[in-house]
Parts: structure tokens; sequence; C-alpha cells
């Protein structure tokens, strides 16, 4: 059993240029053990207890989330906290700078594997017409995304650290420079991934759709049916 079971983390990557954008939902109690601040993990955690420690906050997240374009390193800003959703969730936003447009995206994810081997961290890649979906885990550490490829199937972050059109998230574009990421196409992660129950359409919808008599036939076939189960 692990020290500590961390939540699933969700993310959001969008590329404009020079600039990489990495929007991250993480659970508020996984980030405050990270960062070795006191919490019982039922009190909540307020956001100013993160910006006190914001100092060791951004020396986790630069040691631990690297971004590169090529064989360049990318330089983090400090990172934006949104907290409308503490105590459950934190979202980060951080932006990179790379020495040049990005062609060739790297990333490697080692957040939270300390505290917890079975961490898992899901999230895509938003393009121009097409997404690159990924998944973190502790044996795949590294996603390496050609930007100017055609557009492709699901990727998985490669292991260890071997190399091989929708609108931006609200959260995110309000935090992203006007003339960065402002035309990026992505509706938000967080809803596309939340499961939504099926539920049958109401009897005049059906038939609308499928037509007077093809609908009275249909429905004269599935009474006859329970007739005979129940009869």
């Amino acid at each position: 059993m692990p020290a500590h079971r961390t939540r699933l983390a969700t993310g959001e990557v969008h590329i404009s240029g020079d600039l990489v954008a990495y929007q991250l939902r993480v659970s508020g109690y996984d980030l405050a053990v990270a960062l070795g601040m006191e919490t019982d993990l039922a009190t909540p955690v307020p956001a100013a207890a993160f910006e006190r420690r914001r100092a060791a906050l951004e020396r986790y997240l630069t040691e631990r989330l690297v971004v590169t374009t090529g064989d360049s390193r990318c330089v983090a800003d400090s990172p934006l906290l949104d907290d409308a959703d503490l105590p459950e969730d934190l979202v980060l936003v951080l932006r990179y700078h790379c020495p040049e447009a990005v062609g060739h995206l790297g990333i490697r994810y080692g957040l939270f594997f300390d505290l917890d081997p079975a961490h898992r961290s899901v999230g895509r890649v938003v393009l121009p017409g097409r997404d690159e979906p990924f998944v973190f885990d502790t044996a795949h550490r590294w996603l390496d995304v050609d930007v100017t490829a055609a557009p492709s199937g699901p990727r998985r972050p490669a292991a260890g650290r071997s190399r091989s059109a929708s609108s931006p998230s609200p959260r995110l574009h309000r935090h992203l420079t006007p003339a960065g990421l402002a035309a990026a196409a992505a509706s938000a992660f967080l809803k596309s991934a939340s499961v939504k129950p099926y539920r049958c359409a109401p009897p005049m919808r059906i038939w609308a759709a499928m037509g007077r008599g093809t609908f009275l036939s249909k429905f004269s076939d599935t009474c006859g049916k329970f007739e005979s189960k129940c009869g």
C-alpha cells in the first residue's frame, strides 16, 4: 500500500508559437502532502496555505513537470493558481516559454510518484484539427508529440526516458495572453472525459424520427413480446 493514495490528475495542453500552456487539475490534498504541508486529509486546505508555500510549489513543479521542444528545455513562468474548486481540486496553469516555435513537443511528468507509485494523470494536447490524448503513469512518464504531423490516433507516453477543433476551456482561456491561445481549439477536457448516463428518448421524439408507421409497428411488436412473457 502506498503511503498516500493519490487521485487521478487531469491536464490539457495548448501550443501557440513558442508558448506552451499546461492546465493541470490536481487534488488539493495530494499537492499539500507533496509539499510537506500539515493536513489530516479531512480539514480543507485553504488557498492561502498554497500561496504561503509558493516557493516550494514552484520548485516542485519545475523539477517534476518539464516541457521541451527538440533538445531545448522551455522555461516556466510562476504558476497561476485557480482555487475555485478547493478544497477538492486545485487548478494549476503553467506557461512555458520555449527558445523557438514548438515543432516537436516533449513533456516529462513526475508528479506524485514518490507518494503513490500507482498515480496516474490523463489529458490531451490540443492541436489544430486534432487532439493527442495521453496517459502518464509510473511506467510512462515521457510524452513526445510531433506538432506538425497529420492527425493520428490516441498516443501513450513513452516508457521511461526514451524519446521516440473545439474551443479552449474557460479557465485556461482566462489565463492566456490574447495573442497566445485565444484561437486554440478544444472543449474542456474534464467535461469531455466525464461519464454521462444514457437516457432513453421520449416516445414522441422517437415517433418524429422514425415515422408514424414504423414507430407503431415497432411498438406493437414490443408489446406483443411483453404480453407473451407476462400473460
